[in-house]
């Protein structure tokens, strides 16, 4: 008297399982690259008009966990605004010049030095809505913030 296992009484059913979940599922995460450039985006109303804020992030292996930024801009309606941040060189940031599939230089790659950071939508006591966008740029430096009011039409304030 051996010891039955019910799998085993249909090992059709086992062995199909069994190769789908080893090799079909695994296969599956080992084919994701996670390690690319990516977007954030985030979607809100302000006064019944709808406010994106869109962020394309870059990917470098030695970078730290959060966005070092090459594109970012702010749809108000249907009107697109693009960052009033100046672009500079990513030369001046060596971690941000090596590709991380051939492990070489990238030159003239811009980076915004400020990045939206947070958005505010206020409404005025005239009934008005605007929306407030700060930028920051974080670390030790001698401005590091500024302000941007834009109304619903996006136009700036």
């Amino acid at each position: 008297m051996g010891i039955h296992f019910k799998c085993l009484r249909k090992p059709k059913i086992f062995w199909i399982l069994l190769v789908f979940i080893l090799f079909i599922l695994q296969g599956q995460s080992w084919s994701e690259d996670i390690r690319r450039d990516y977007t954030v985006q985030t979607e809100f109303s302000c006064g019944g008009v709808d406010v994106k804020l869109i962020t394309h992030c870059i990917y470098r292996e030695d970078l730290p966990p959060y966005c070092i930024s090459d594109s970012q801009y702010i749809i108000i309606g249907g009107k697109k605004i693009n960052s009033t941040s100046p672009k500079i060189k990513s030369e001046r940031f060596p971690l941000l010049n090596i590709d991380p599939e051939i492990r070489k230089l990238i030159k003239g790659k811009g980076i915004l030095p400020y990045v939206i950071t947070e958005i505010t939508c206020y409404k005025s006591p005239t009934g008005k809505w605007f929306v407030e966008l700060y930028y920051y740029r974080g670390g030790n430096c001698p401005e590091c913030e500024y302000f941007e009011v834009y109304d619903m039409n996006g136009k700036k304030i």
